[in-house]
């Protein structure tokens, strides 16, 4: 209890109006308390409503009656008592901790307009009682929530000194898939820092994507990533804005449905003008894909990829480029060529106009520019000459076979049916 000791009497002498509000108003900071907690930790959480209320709204009145009193010793016997009856309760370590930041935040919302400067830093000591603490040991949890992260037979080593947490050889299960790594938490007074080495297999999408507060029918499959992330920042938005590091991503045997990009592209391509024979309707049946791949960086909330691949026989796909998070805005470059496997040996292939080369009933490949806002971007057509060796690699295309040298002509009103001779 070193940092109550830390505390001025001229810093608790400051904080009498606000403990004297909050005294009268504990049983509106506790239900404001339990919402968090509640919504926080999930059906996993160890404690009901009843029994939260019963526990914390007399130590709230107790505890802001001793410090009134200038009793710190009554107060620090308080908190020892709590935590006593918590573990005898079977509270985990963890929820207790998180618990004591929900107290915080309550606060902080319920009392806003009296946290002067001086008050605040007063406050924070107050709160941060947990700011000296040191621990080794093991966390279990059957079940629990952290936001929308909802999460089963979780177990890490936990190594913590002061305020910084480091999580070891953490395993959970979560939507049916594993999450395994090692993070590092450094809870400053003023913000939280994360350094975090995922690894994540076979988590659905859907659910993968709800963890970050966003949400997607437009997609089936499951999510393996690897890599190295840190971030830091006081809320969500910071945090988003100040993530960097490095990932693997891999999205495995799904189908995308009606994606608003990828719908837009298909009617740029328009197939039936090319494939005259029956061929799937892909807008409706949506497109099947063994993977979708990528190596991403990410700096300052950007993430950049010179890999991405998307690995199918009704729609193979390649691309490079930045989705910039911050601003809302993605700057990509993608070449595709669907039914990729309908193909016989071909050794030439026309270009027709700038952006598509094409022999009817038999082949197309065509590239994009695809910017401006991430929900409603601007696609428009991208010269086949300047896409790299790598794209075509992966489209399995010879780039030697592209009649680049009639790149001037323009797109004809329909596709040539014959080959000319190399």
């Amino acid at each position: 209890m070193s940092q109550l000791h830390s505390l001025s009497s001229d810093e608790i002498q400051s904080l009498h109006p606000l403990l004297k509000n909050l005294h009268e108003r504990s049983d509106e900071v506790v239900k404001s308390w339990y919402r968090l907690y509640a919504n926080q930790m999930g059906e996993g959480r160890a404690l009901s409503e009843d029994e939260f209320s019963g526990i914390m709204s007399p130590l709230v009145r107790r505890s802001t009656t001793a410090l009134l009193s200038d009793d710190m010793a009554e107060f620090e016997r308080l908190a020892r008592e709590l935590g006593e009856r918590l573990a005898k309760r079977g509270v985990s370590f963890f929820e207790v901790i998180l618990s004591l930041h929900f107290c915080q935040e309550s606060i902080e919302t319920a009392h806003a307009a009296e946290l002067s400067c001086t008050r605040e830093c007063g406050f924070a000591k107050l709160c941060h009682t947990h700011a000296t603490l040191v621990a080794d040991g093991k966390i279990t949890l059957n079940k629990g929530r952290i936001k929308n992260f909802d999460f089963s037979d979780l177990t890490t080593s936990a190594a913590i000194d002061h305020r910084v947490w480091r999580l070891t050889n953490l395993r959970a299960r979560s939507a049916g898939g594993e999450i395994q790594g090692v993070t590092t938490i450094f809870d400053k007074p003023d913000t939280l820092e994360i350094v975090a080495d995922p690894k994540i297999n076979d988590v659905p999408i859907q659910s993968f994507l709800n963890w970050f507060n966003l949400s997607t029918t437009e997609m089936s499959g499951k999510v393996r990533l690897t890599g190295k992330l840190e971030t830091v920042g006081n809320n969500d938005t910071e945090r988003k804005r100040n993530l960097n590091g490095a990932f693997n991503l891999k999205i495995e045997d799904g189908t995308i449905h009606r994606m608003r990009i990828v719908v837009q592209l298909l009617n740029l391509l328009d197939l039936s003008r090319w494939f005259t024979f029956q061929i799937p309707d892909l807008t409706k049946q949506g497109i099947r894909f063994r993977a979708i791949t990528a190596d991403f960086k990410v700096t300052n909330g950007i993430y950049s990829t010179d890999n991405l691949i998307v690995d199918s026989s009704d729609l193979r796909m390649t691309g490079a480029g930045k989705i910039d998070v911050p601003k809302d805005e993605l700057d990509f470059v993608v070449a595709v060529r669907p039914f990729a496997g309908i193909d016989a040996a071909i050794s030439y292939i026309p270009l027709l106009g700038r952006s598509i080369a094409a022999i009817k009933n038999s082949f197309l490949v065509a590239s994009f520019n695809i910017t401006g806002r991430i929900d409603e971007p601007t696609i428009t057509p991208a010269p086949l000459g300047t896409v790299s060796e790598w794209f075509w690699g992966v489209l399995g295309i010879p780039k030697n076979i592209i009649g680049f040298g009639e790149s001037e002509k323009k797109e004809p009103t329909q596709p040539a049916t014959e080959a000319p001779p190399p």
